[in-house]
């Protein structure tokens, strides 16, 4: 699944205690450098007002004046122009560069979620799955206004590195959140993905339910067990139900969608595990 998304808002949170400064929606392949060194800048230095009467003023511009002022005011604009040129490499698709420059920016400052969101993306193109994961997981709850699709995307991705990582059990409920989400020519791949997770569970629940029986020894505990392995064996049952009605709305939303010569070996994969679930 490709991933296409506009850069967001330009809001990081944490840069300067107290203030939040939203920015404006974009799209970062149609800005020029000079407009996203200055959002950036906007970015990374929040928003900022005084009282023309206060007391302090006076004083105020002399930190202002003052050398280590400056040194960090100077940092700021540097690392204002680094996240502008990662936007950059976000909107471009390169997320090895966006990457370099947006995770020493994510320790410097809090970035906001949608930022972070953008470096678990990062992360997940370099397989760097488990640092994925527990960033979509940190992000993905604060993320609930965003665009229907661009939540569906993280969705996908979060439930994609949980099922690299073989944690079937935890990527099945992500593929399920996606599926309202997505447009209908994703949700053949996020079908095809619920089929395994509930093959795999059904093949996990099979083996527990041997080792259970082959483990017992004394009768009593050989009845316990045997009764626990029918409730595994129906539990196992269930899942493979569910395995089939997952593969078989995948199939035909390949053959309705995209019934290409790309996915022809997909589809006929998918026919192969329906005639071994009959």
């Amino acid at each position: 699944m490709k991933f296409r998304v506009l850069v967001g808002s330009l809001l990081v949170w944490g840069s300067l205690p107290g203030w939040a400064m939203p920015g404006s929606s974009m799209s970062g392949s149609s800005m020029s450098g000079r407009t996203m060194q200055s959002l950036g800048i906007l970015a990374l230095s929040g928003g900022r007002s005084f009282c023309a009467f206060s007391p302090s003023l006076e004083h105020s511009k002399k930190i202002e004046e003052s050398a280590s002022f400056q040194e960090k005011k100077g940092d700021r604009k540097e690392d204002a122009e680094q996240l502008a040129r990662a936007l950059d490499y976000f909107a471009s698709e390169k997320f090895h560069e966006c990457l370099v420059l947006l995770q020493p920016l994510n320790r410097r400052y809090k970035l906001n979620p949608r930022y972070r969101a953008y470096l678990a993306v990062c992360l997940y193109y370099e397989w760097e799955y488990a640092e994925a994961i527990r960033l979509f997981d940190e992000v993905i709850p604060q993320l609930q206004g965003v665009a229907p699709h661009e939540l569906s995307l993280y969705y996908w991705m979060d439930a994609e590195s949980y099922f690299a990582l073989q944690q079937y059990a935890r990527a099945l409920p992500l593929y399920g959140k996606m599926l309202p989400l997505c447009r209908d020519n994703e949700k053949p791949d996020a079908y095809y993905r619920l089929g395994f997770c509930h093959l795999f569970a059904a093949e996990s629940s099979g083996a527990s339910s041997s080792e259970k029986v082959s483990g017992s020894s004394e009768s009593s505990e050989a009845s316990e067990k045997a009764s626990g392995s029918s409730e595994s064996s129906g539990s196992s049952a269930e899942e493979r139900k569910k395995a089939k009605e997952c593969f078989e709305l995948s199939l035909e939303g390949y053959l309705k969608y995209r019934n290409t010569p790309k996915e022809k070996a997909r589809i006929a994969q998918i026919r192969h595990m329906l005639g071994g679930l009959k």
